[in-house]
């Protein structure tokens, strides 16, 4: 039997856009198969407020053709234009999600601690196939994957600069998921520790991921497994 999602929230979710972002249409259908009401906000509008939702997302693409490095200049733009949203966001006050993109951006602004990176794969090629990972039992401990531990999460990637790098100890990220079995081309990028994403806060609610859950979804994608991990907030919320 095909996954059937329940409509279950009508949670506000603002998908964020920059020039260059290009998944945001697979990340607002996904929230709005699930009943939520879905905002696409670009901030290449002066007077956006993104942060005014119960649920925040930047989504994955090439922030300004990602020319000066990965999200470099998409982290300028906010953390200079809109930065009082930023601290808010910071907060921890409401969830926060970044794939791909979106988590280059969050890496960069600091939501998992200041000793990350992402860079440029192993291969030093882009990698573009679907790939099979599993929760770790730490993601007990945050709100989008709490009750999911153990689970093989079987979605794409399409990323250049997604080598997980940790430089010491993480102190603030905890891994949530790894990519299994850790062998090249499963995991598309040679990350530390396998590590496809990390979580941080008090009750995990900042959530990055170099997968796109996004784009396993639908009936007709491959599986619908990024639903799970979607819906998985709203219950958790």
């Amino acid at each position: 039997m095909p996954f059937r999602p329940q409509k279950i929230s009508k949670k506000r979710v603002n998908v964020v856009y920059t020039a260059g972002t290009n998944d945001h249409r697979e990340m607002m259908r996904a929230w709005e198969i699930l009943g939520c009401d879905v905002t696409l906000v670009s901030v290449t509008d002066p007077s956006a407020n993104f942060a005014d939702a119960d649920i925040v997302v930047f989504p994955g693409g090439f922030a300004d053709g990602d020319y000066l490095g990965a999200a470099k200049v998409w982290h300028h733009l906010m953390e200079t234009k809109y930065r009082d949203q930023m601290d808010f966001l910071r907060t921890g006050k409401i969830p926060v999600l970044g794939i791909c993109n979106g988590f280059q951006l969050m890496t960069r602004s600091g939501f998992f601690g200041n000793n990350l990176r992402l860079i440029q794969n192993t291969s030093g090629m882009f990698e573009h196939r679907w790939v099979r990972t599993r929760f770790t039992q730490e993601s007990s401990q945050s709100i989008w994957t709490k009750g999911l531990e153990g689970m093989e999460l079987c979605v794409p990637v399409a990323h250049g600069y997604g080598k997980f790098v940790k430089d010491g100890a993480m102190t603030e990220a905890r891994i949530s998921l790894r990519y299994e079995p850790d062998l090249y081309p499963n995991n598309p990028n040679g990350s530390d520790e396998a590590i496809a994403a990390v979580f941080s806060g008090s009750r995990g609610q900042f959530w990055g991921c170099m997968p796109h859950p996004e784009r396993a979804c639908e009936p007709w994608h491959f599986t619908q497994h990024g639903l799970v991990l979607f819906e998985n907030l709203l219950r958790n919320l």
